[in-house]
């Protein structure tokens, strides 16, 4: 009997609610009101209660920090998201008599948000209305319930503090990474003027697909849980030093210290600015080699920007000059723009099958030397089977095939 009483005034109390809000005028578009009038800028706080969970965040820099009930970083879309749906959502329709414990949501509410910094009022969100394009709000400040339209009030009511902190494990667009450290004995990659080099153990030019989808796996490593008590130094973490430093193109860097495995192909780790033990989605960095990210052509030079070429070899030597879109040769007829084409991918972007540190052996040599039209030069020597390039000082290159013939010889 108590149970179909409950259900009884349960249905009551939502049959005045669907009566009310059939029968309150709705206000004009043109007059709606907002939820709230502020600066997004000058929030610095937010506090959020939401399915019997509290938390609470502050602006740090241009971004945010949760520091309630964990300390963490946040995610700055999802805060702004809700900033935003508190600044815009329209008021649609209020209904000032209306007793907000009779069959609303809001005793207690869903999501309750309150802001710091701002003169703007607390919101207790609700039930959706029966049709389903708006829900039930109680605003402080403003007498009974009042009814925020859908979709622009989304955020406010599906807001939850689980969804706050940051998942982005480095919190950069891999356009925005400059440089990775794999340490301690993986390589050291730089992108300059737009192109990725080996910087260590030794100046390399790096393949540009292949470093670039380790920097896109780098930027989508992701945080799928957290341990804020764990200890990195607990053995069953798998600490071992394997660490990795990325640098975005402002300078600043995040410093990741990985540990083991952690199953279903994430690892623990430890990341700058993150408390405790993360268990993070990280691409394999053990394939993360010099041989698996160097450039196989000779050199990354771009043939098309090579405006002087000069290829001797022994007694054989050819010179060309490009003056806009044709070639003279020093000797002979001048060459055409395919023959010239040619010669520069056979010699800049000849395939090499290995590169060690070194120096060439000494004998018999060939030279290359070059420029481009942004006035860089450089060159090449080959003996023997075996190159290096100005560019890439201490590194010899074995040639996976002869280069070409110096023409004309």
């Amino acid at each position: 009997m108590r149970a179909r009483l409950l259900l009884a005034a349960a249905i009551v109390a939502g049959l005045a609610a669907l009566y009310l809000w059939s029968i309150r005028p709705r206000v004009p578009a043109a007059a709606e009101p907002r939820l709230a009038s502020f600066d997004d800028r000058r929030v610095t706080g937010l506090s959020l209660t939401a399915d019997g969970g509290s938390c609470r965040a502050v602006r740090d820099g241009d971004g945010w920090r949760l520091v309630a009930p964990i300390d963490d970083v946040a995610s700055r879309a999802a805060i702004e998201e809700i900033v935003v749906a508190a600044r815009r959502t329209p008021i649609v329709r209020e209904m000032a008599d209306a007793d907000p414990s009779s069959g609303f949501g809001l005793t207690p509410p869903q999501v309750h948000v309150a802001f710091a910094g701002v003169d703007a009022p607390e919101v207790d969100v609700g039930s959706r209305v029966p049709t389903g394009d708006g829900v039930y709000a109680r605003v402080t400040g403003r007498p009974g319930v009042v009814v925020l339209r859908l979709p622009d009030a989304a955020a406010l009511s599906t807001a939850r503090c689980a969804l706050l902190p940051e998942t982005s494990l480095l919190r950069v667009q891999a356009s925005e990474i400059s440089g990775v450290d794999l340490e301690p004995a993986g390589p050291s990659l730089r992108k300059e003027g737009g192109a990725w080099w080996i910087e260590k153990p030794r100046r390399l030019p790096a393949a540009p697909a292949r470093v670039d989808a380790l920097v896109a796996a780098l930027a989508r490593a992701s945080i799928v849980a957290r341990d804020a008590a764990g200890d990195a130094a607990d053995h069953r973490f798998g600490f071992g030093g394997e660490r990795m430093a990325v640098t975005t193109a402002g300078g600043a860097t995040r410093r990741v210290v990985l540990g083991g495995d952690a199953g279903d192909g994430r690892r623990y780790a430890t990341c700058d600015g993150r408390r405790g033990v993360l268990t993070v989605t990280m691409p394999a960095l053990s394939a993360a080699s010099v041989d698996a990210l160097r450039e196989t052509k000779l050199t990354n030079v771009n043939r098309y920007r090579v405006v002087e070429i000069d290829y001797q070899d022994g007694a054989r030597r050819f010179s060309a000059r490009r003056n806009g879109g044709s070639w003279t040769a020093t000797t002979g007829p001048p060459p055409s723009e395919d023959a010239m084409l040619a010669l520069l991918v056979g010699l800049l972007e000849a395939t090499t099958s290995s590169s060690e540190a070194g120096t060439l052996p000494a004998g018999p040599r060939a030279t290359v030397a070059y420029a481009t039209d942004e006035g860089a030069r450089g060159g090449l020597e080959i003996v023997s089977g075996l190159a290096s390039w100005s560019e890439a000082p201490g590194s010899i290159f074995r040639l996976a095939a002869p280069l070409p013939p110096v023409p004309g010889g």
